[in-house]
This record gives structure tokens, sequence and C-alpha cells, in this order.
């Protein structure tokens, strides 16, 4: 059965590089409409044989493996509890010198919140913080050491059934904290005046602290919930990057000496020019350092993500964004295969996908290629299995697939057959799960836009019919 599953695709393939873009032939001797009927059942055919290769060959199962892998699977050689240090601040260490229930007074003022929730002022004195300045587009906020930041706690957290129902309390008198991705939202709920955010008093605002567990999502939230507010600000990618601590709340409870040491010395990283050179010479400086702890030289890793982009005019009449990219991420994957060590590669193709997955979409077929040829090294099958599980997985999210590129279908038609067949050779059951994802979907999203193609078609038969 799966032997001529893949025979019928094999054929199909070689089918639609040589025709199945052509427009159907109106001096046909069968009448157009029923042409076109037989060209979508057969569509619809071939893609139910891709789906039910998939089922017989056991791919629903080793995606499912997969994805535990990607999120289950820590990288960081350290057993040290990890936090974030992006460039716009809200980062602090502090002392926890009062708690109280504010319930009236959030409900007021953002009546969207749930009012079955318990919500907690956390009066927060100000030990220590990494930024000048934290930022905010209306006017920057200066946090000094002394300060005191009036945190907001949601004590909430979700059943498996999906019920949210009231958390423990966490907060106490006394704790030290390293608290991180706060979010100031204005006391008085007036959230979408950007005259609320130019107070300089920090008590003006409740600094809010998030609760990952009891997410919202724009479409069933309200959008005075304060933790929908404070979830919009939250850049999730660099936590999930950095495998920072994110139960039951964003913060270190006593955190590791050796932790704010590894903070001071990232914090060099934002005080140099903001010119893209130099801070990638910092990150290639920190990363290739054998001296230092190899969780730290991976850690250094994510700042490459946050190094600027290149001006927009100099690149205008070279190249478009999609081809930017793509050569800048090339420039990132030459600089991981130079390095060494096999878990400073994968953590590295980890934080790539964690920053761009899903960003491919505006680039030309040549920059794909580009591209391409930078992380296919990664894939050898010489290479230790943790950078091939990555660079799986960098391949099936961070591309978008070349299908959508019209003129270069037969290119990513044969691009397909070319990865289905390093998957009928592949022994590992994640890499060949990503592998099996990468051409199943080019040649379903080639077989869905024909389909659309053929519809459009149908529809324009029947308006002149009428």
């Amino acid at each position: 059965m799966r032997k001529w599953l893949l025979w019928i695709i094999t054929i199909t393939i070689g089918f639609w590089v040589q025709g199945a873009s052509a427009q159907p032939n109106k001096s046909a001797s069968a009448p157009l409409r029923e042409q076109l009927l037989r060209q979508k059942a057969a569509l619809q055919q071939q893609k139910e044989a891709i789906l039910e290769l998939a089922r017989s060959s056991g791919e629903e199962e080793r995606d499912k493996e997969a994805e535990d892998y990607l999120e289950t699977r820590r990288l960081l050689q350290t057993d040290l509890p990890q936090a974030p240090l992006p460039p716009r601040g809200y980062v602090a260490l502090v002392k926890v010198e009062a708690v109280r229930r504010v319930d009236s007074e959030v409900l007021r003022a953002y009546p969207g919140s749930r009012p079955e929730l318990h919500y907690y002022a956390v009066q927060a004195r100000v030990l220590k913080v990494w930024h000048k300045e934290w930022y905010n587009p209306h006017k920057p906020f200066r946090v000094r050491a002394g300060d005191v930041l009036p945190l907001l706690w949601v004590a909430c957290k979700r059943l498996r059934d999906g019920r949210e129902v009231v958390a423990e309390p966490i907060w106490q008198e006394g704790q030290v904290c390293l608290v991180y991705e706060l979010v100031p939202l204005p006391k008085s709920g007036d959230y979408l005046s950007g005259a609320a955010y130019l107070s300089e008093n920090l008590s003006d605002y409740w600094w809010v602290i998030d609760t990952p567990d009891c997410g919202r999502l724009p479409r069933w939230s309200a959008p005075d919930d304060v933790l929908y507010r404070a979830q919009l600000e939250i850049s999730r990618w660099y936590l999930r990057a950095w495998e920072v601590v994110r139960e039951p709340t964003l913060r270190v409870v006593s955190p590791p000496a050796e932790l704010l040491q590894v903070l001071d010395e990232e914090a060099g990283y934002h005080q140099l020019p903001e010119e893209r050179s130099v801070r990638l010479a910092w990150v290639k400086q920190r990363v290739q350092d054998k001296s230092l702890p190899l969780w730290k030289r991976q850690r250094a890793l994510v700042y490459w993500f946050f190094a600027p982009e290149e001006k927009a005019a100099r690149l205008k009449g070279e190249e478009s964004g999609g081809q930017a990219y793509a050569r800048q991420q090339a420039e990132y994957l030459g600089f991981l295969w130079g390095l060494s060590e096999p878990l400073l590669q994968a953590f590295g193709l980890r934080a790539m996908l964690r920053c761009y997955s899903g960003r491919m979409y505006q680039s030309s077929p040549e920059a794909f290629a580009v591209w391409l040829s930078a992380l296919e090294p990664f894939l050898a099958q010489n290479r230790p299995v943790e950078v091939r599980r990555e660079a799986a997985a960098v391949l099936c999210y961070c591309l978008v697939y070349p299908a959508r590129w019209g003129t270069a279908r037969e290119r990513a038609l044969a691009y397909a057959e070319e990865v289905r067949s390093q998957w009928e050779q592949e022994s590992d059951r994640i890499v060949r799960a990503y592998l099996g994802s990468v051409w199943m979907e080019i040649l379903l999203e080639d077989i869905d836009r024909q389909i659309v193609e053929i519809d459009r078609q149908l529809e324009g038969l029947k308006r002149a019919e009428r």
C-alpha cells in the first residue's frame, strides 16, 4: 500500500511539473466545465493520497514526537534558572515589602478582567536594574535602585479541562526576586491614551507581571482585561530561546549569583553603538571565548537577533527585504558552521527557530537557494543528531514553501521530490518528521492553489451562464 502511494505521488510530481499549471484547453472535445471538474477530482485524489501516506507511514505519531521534543528538550548546558535581558529593559531585581489584594481597584479600571480571580499589588523595592531607561513609545521610563514598583500579579491557574481558577498566593514579604517582562498599565485604566504614559511617577502604573498559564487570545478576550493588555506587550520568542523560567509567573526567586553575573556581563551589549557590525562583533567574540562556560556562550547567540538591521536606504537599491533576510541568516548559519561544539550549533539553530519562524515569506527563489545552501550542511548524515534535529526544525518552520513563489513552481516541486527522497532514507524519527512535513506541505499547498484556481474558473463559467 505504502509503495503504491509513493509511486502515485512520484508520478504526480512529474505530471504537475509538466502540465498542471497550464490553462484548460477550451478547444478540447469535452465541455470546459467537465474538464475542470475532472481536474479538480484528480487533484483531490492526489491530496488524499498524500494524507493517506502520512497516516499509513506513522507521520502523525512522529509529528507529535517531534513537537514534544522541541518543547521539552533543553539545550542550554546548565541547570540554573534563566532570565532574559532584551533591549527594551523591564528587568529588575526587587525585594518584596508588602502584598495586598486590589480586586476592586483593578476591576474598576479594567472591567474586562475576570472578577472570579484574585489580584495582588506587590510593593517591590528595586535593588538593581540593567538598563538606564526602559523603552516606552511615549516617554522612556527611568527606574533606579531604591525606587518602588507596584507590581500587579493575577492569581490564576488553568485546569486540564480549560477552566481558570484562583491560584495560591506566591508572594511573601522579604522575598528577593528577579522579575522580567513587566508591563506598565495606567492605574486610571486609560490604556489607549498616550498622555496616560507621560507620567514619570512609577506609582501611577501597575507593573503587570504575566501569568503565562492563563493566556489570552484577541478573539476571545476583552480588550480591557489586564492579562490581555499585558500579554500584548510580551515577546515570547526570546523567552523561549533563552529557556526562561515562565511558571508560575515571570520571576526567579532568590536568583543565583551566577545568573546575576551573566546579566551583568551581557548588559555590555546594550551599551554598544547601535550598529549591526559592532553588535555582531560582540556576539562573535563572546561565543568564541572558550574560557567561558558553554551555557554563557550559548546565551550570547540570542543577541545576534537583537542586532539592528542594516539601514533600509542602503538595502533599497540592492535587494528586497526578503533577500536581505536570507543573506543575513545565511551569514548567521555560516558563523554557526564555523563553531566546533555540536551543542553550541544546536542551540544556535534553536534560537534561530524561535526568532524567525515563518519569516521567509518575502524571499525570492534565488534568496531561498542562498539560505538553503547555508542550512543544508547541518542536515548531513555525519552531523550529530542534536544538530540535525534542530536544522530540520528550522527547515520546517522558518521557510514559506517555494510553491508560493508562482514562477518558481517547477523548482519548488523538484525540491519537494528531493526532500521526499531524503525522508525515505532517514532513520532518526525526529528528523524524519520534519522532512516529511516539508515535502508534503509543498505538494499540498500546490494542490490547494490549483483547486482554488479551478474553483475561480468554475465560478466564472457560472456567472457567464446567467
